[in-house]
């Protein structure tokens, strides 16, 4: 896992979305920065998609190809704030 520079920067509640299947960031990266942000108090809120890869996630960002998972849902929710922490 690399080393952060500088999560205590970040103040504003923060969406992590990772994908089980990413083959090119590992889940433990991903997790690892949650734990850090939280240590400093950020608001984190991480959200795993089952056997998506990297850019499945992204991809499903987009609303003609939203049904591949459920990112795009999920970041509607958290920016709205009615998304489950």
């Amino acid at each position: 896992m690399r080393r952060m520079n500088s999560p205590s920067r970040l103040v504003a509640a923060t969406l992590l979305i990772h994908g089980t299947g990413d083959t090119t960031v590992s889940i433990a990266n991903t997790r690892g920065l949650a734990a850090a942000l939280r240590e400093r108090a950020v608001d984190v809120t991480l959200k795993t998609y089952k056997g998506a890869g990297h850019v499945r996630v992204l991809l499903a960002l987009a609303k003609p190809i939203d049904f591949i998972a459920g990112t795009l849902e999920d970041s509607r929710a958290f920016i709205l704030g009615t998304g489950t922490r």
